[in-house]
């Protein structure tokens, strides 16, 4: 019996978890505008495609002038390496507080942003190439709160050119896609709007919590009659 209900609350996580990735998938696709109700599923979400997307920007040994097809392009878009690199580096030193600096596909062109908190190019129709964290902790232990000595190091030693030629090789085919469209929370649109993301997730919250309940009663009751739990 209570092999039962073990199996009974890892089906129960494991519900969890899908509607939570998939919630965060679906808020991610579609992000265009955030409310006071779903902001906290936001910054969780966002931030934790916003370092996984960092991680994958560095690399061991890389940095240094861009190679291969996003070389070219940021040649084309911003007329030289040098001229990114000054608004790449301005981005950074200029995000107030703690946020991230962004090299970005827009419309058939590169652009550098930069976004505070938990916000990303994505919100504003975007597809990210690169990105910087300079919240502190990503550079304290290094370079204590030196965050421009930060930066020249990122762009030095640590770009990861082969990921970011990848990621514009993705913007550039997805470009002649047609995405729809789906406003945040409206009804009459397909889809998901961040009102039924956020949905989602309680109700994920929900079924791990039930798995979570029927465990502790199971326990208390086998534990009241003295009864081993097997």
């Amino acid at each position: 019996m209570y092999v039962c209900i073990c199996v009974i609350v890892k089906f129960c996580f494991l519900a969890m978890h899908i509607v939570q990735i998939l919630s965060f998938s679906l808020l991610m696709s579609h992000p265009p505008h955030v409310s006071i109700s779903t902001q906290g599923l936001f910054n969780n979400a966002a931030q934790a495609w916003n370092h996984d997307f960092y991680w994958k920007c560095m690399q061991p040994g890389g940095g240094g002038a861009a190679t291969g097809p996003i070389g070219e392009r940021i040649i084309q878009d911003f007329g030289s390496y040098d001229e990114f690199r000054t608004q790449f580096e301005a981005a950074g030193n200029t995000a107030f507080g703690s946020g991230w600096a962004w090299l970005s596909w827009d419309g058939g062109k590169l652009v550098v942003d930069k976004s505070i908190g938990a916000a990303n190019p994505i919100t504003d129709g975007k597809t990210p190439l690169l990105t910087m964290d300079v919240w502190e902790h990503a550079y304290y232990l290094d370079q204590t709160n030196k965050r421009a000595d930060y930066i020249v190091d990122f762009l030095d030693v640590l770009v990861n050119w082969d990921f970011v030629n990848a990621n514009l090789a993705s913007a550039q085919a997805a470009s002649s896609m047609s995405l729809p469209n789906v406003s945040p929370g409206n009804e009459s649109d397909e889809g998901f709007g961040l009102r039924e993301v956020a949905q989602a997730a309680r109700i994920g919250q929900r079924i791990a919590l039930a798995g979570l309940v029927l465990n502790a009663i199971y326990l208390l009751h086998q534990f009241a009659i003295g009864s081993p739990m097997v």
